[in-house]
């Protein structure tokens, strides 16, 4: 007796016992194949969605190590709740049915993404550079990642069987995280760079929508073909508008570039409010901290050759050529696309035999490059306001620039600071300090011109000098030109010697806190463009 009550109790009510799997109408003896197929896809489908997050949010919030966190906590968070609800839902409700009703509504919240997130975005700046970020990653990415994550444990429990529960387990797990790594693979170096973010999260849409769908017409559930209406909806819809004055987009490996008309300049952007490089067709000085790298060459007059690490637009190159005909530079862009938009759009001479345009990492250049030296180094290699890649601001970094210049050469750099900084001595680590006691480890003579804009140009020297001599270099430089005058007597008057800054780190591959000392800067930036932002509507 006691043991038929047991019989009982471990049987369903439709005589079969709990443990066994769960029979798919319609799918016959391809169930199992199909619903392996479908984890291989959820899997690749929540990193898909993971990778498109870091290129929508980066124009509008940076790519700052918090931006990344903020980011990828939010989707654990949502993967973790995804885990616990669809393990429950499956308990008691083990349907096929269900587990596609699950993704094909992961498909029309993904739909909802697809129409509004340039909007949500927006809503979101006003929030903080962090603040903002959770939340527009919480709007965005949550929902349809918690309904795409609960696939895995319900398929664990269609396809369980009597002690087979952690080889199940451990097959539908390894499956999904072939498909993630696939998804990881197929958006970063197919889809993204190819065909942008926006058709991405198309494609993401359809396929959701489509498997949802199907797996739901197997289960007899018709009504689900009334969702692939969404189908040729979402293919209609284009592209978000950018605003007006906006006359290039496009995705490349590296960003989400545009070129923003602005009057009769064009602003080349790689984030929402940060101008990478500006071009005049009538005007080769630009008015903001790109002039002052012609310093270079008007101290150092007899260079022969230069190294810019990190082109952009090309300002520094066509500045340098435009006075300097004799100067030969290599400039190293990491973008092929931003390269591409500084011949087509920004007037970069595509043949002339002083220059070189090297698409490549700065780094990567200075160690993989080896043999030829320089007069003059420019390092201008911010990716968009304050973040710069902590690899390019170390000691090791500065010690290869030291390696590449000639004896008696001098290398310069653009480093940003608060509007309102203090050039003595600061209370707590800044970037400006870490910067410039790195490179007082490195360079024997280092100085430093402060600029009104919240910029910094740092000049260093392979050789000892005193700021005298430095002094009567800047006033017998040549002033042929005109449009250098002013740059000039403003450097004059303004230069300084680099005095090391004490509470501020030396900066190390190993130890390279540039995140924590650039958020200060990026979000008193964000703030001020936010202001400007709302006083021009």
């Amino acid at each position: 007796m006691a043991s038929k009550k047991l019989q009982k109790q471990g049987e369903s009510k439709s005589g079969k016992r709990r443990s066994d799997p769960i029979e798919i109408k319609g799918l016959k003896g391809y169930h199992l194949f199909l619903l392996y197929v479908v984890c291989f896809l959820a899997g690749m489908f929540i990193m898909t969605l993971e990778m498109l997050g870091f290129r929508l949010l980066a124009p509008y919030f940076g790519y700052s190590i918090y931006v990344w966190g903020s980011l990828i906590g939010i989707i654990m968070l949502a993967l973790s709740c995804g885990y616990i609800i669809g393990g429950s839902v499956a308990d008691r409700y083990p349907h096929p049915s269900i587990l596609f009703g699950m993704i094909f509504i992961a498909g029309l919240l993904t739909a909802i993404i697809s129409f509004f997130y340039r909007s949500i975005l927006l809503f979101c700046q006003n929030l903080g550079l962090i603040s903002g970020s959770l939340v527009a990653t919480i709007l965005l990415f949550a929902a349809p990642l918690i309904f795409l994550s609960s696939v895995s444990p319900f398929l664990i429990r269609l396809l369980v069987k009597e002690n087979k529960v952690g080889t199940i387990a451990g097959r539908i797990y390894s499956l999904s995280t072939v498909g993630s790594i696939f998804g990881t693979f197929l958006a970063s170096f197919l889809l993204i760079p190819s065909l942008g973010s926006h058709k991405t999260l198309i494609i993401t849409v359809i396929s959701l929508v489509l498997i949802g769908a199907g797996g739901l017409t197997f289960s007899k559930m018709k009504f689900a073909l009334l969702g692939l209406i969404l189908v040729p909806v979402v293919l209609n819809f284009s592209d978000p508008p950018y605003e007006k004055n906006t006359v290039y987009a496009r995705e490349s490996p590296y960003n989400h570039i545009e070129v923003v008309k602005l009057g009769d300049w064009l602003c080349l952007k790689p984030q929402e409010n940060y101008c990478h490089s500006f071009y005049h067709p009538r005007h080769i000085m630009t008015r903001a901290y790109w002039d002052y790298y012609c310093l270079g060459p008007l101290i150092m007059e007899n260079a022969k050759n230069a190294l810019i690490l990190g082109m952009g637009g090309g300002t520094s190159v066509r500045q340098f050529l435009h006075f300097w005909k004799d100067l030969h530079i290599d400039a190293v862009e990491i973008d092929p696309v931003i390269a591409q938009v500084a011949f087509e759009m920004f007037s970069l001479p595509k043949q002339n035999h002083n220059l070189n345009v090297i698409v490549d990492d700065a780094r990567s250049f200075l160690q993989t490059r080896p043999g030829k030296s320089y007069d003059i180094i420019e390092v201008d290699i911010f990716q968009g306001g304050s973040f710069i890649p902590f690899y390019l601001a170390t000691h090791e970094f500065f010690s290869l620039c030291n390696q590449r210049l000639k004896p008696g050469g001098m290398m310069m750099m653009n480093i940003n600071v608060l509007k309102n900084w203090n050039e003595g001595q600061a209370k707590t680590a800044t970037l400006f300090g870490s910067i410039g006691n790195t490179v007082s480890e490195i360079f024997p003579s280092v100085f430093y011109v402060k600029l009104k804009a919240g910029n910094v140009i740092l000049l260093a020297f392979k050789e000892p000098m005193s700021l005298e001599t430095l002094s009567g270099l800047m006033q017998k430089a040549d002033t042929r030109f005109w449009e250098l005058r002013p740059l000039l007597s403003y450097s004059l008057e303004r230069v300084k010697k680099y005095e090391r800054q004490e509470n501020s780190p030396i900066l190390t591959d190993d130890l390279s806190p540039v995140a924590k000392l650039t958020y200060p800067i990026a979000a008193a930036s964000f703030k001020e463009w936010l202001s400007a932002k709302h006083l021009s509507r």
